[in-house]
């Protein structure tokens, strides 16, 4: 099961990712909730900004996750 959602307060405190998680998480519960028709587009292109900068810290983090392991000397053996 899931781990409960952090406050936006709480996200904020912990650091830039886990506030942008937990703005986009109730971004979409509002606009799951129902807004009105002229209000959608305008929360719809934020929560995709919103999703687009997660995936980009993500992706880095990935990367320099990569890259620690590539410290390690290479063994010719083990192929």
């Amino acid at each position: 099961m899931a781990d409960e959602p952090m406050s936006l307060v709480d996200a904020m405190e912990a650091g830039r990712p886990e506030l942008l998680r937990a703005a986009r998480r109730k971004l979409a519960e509002v606009i799951d909730g129902g807004v009105a028709a002229h209000a959608l587009a305008r929360l719809l292109q934020e929560l995709d900004r919103l999703d687009t900068e997660i995936r980009r810290l993500d992706e880095i983090e990935e990367d320099e996750d990569d890259e620690e392991g590539m410290d390690e000397e290479w063994d010719p053996s083990l192929i």
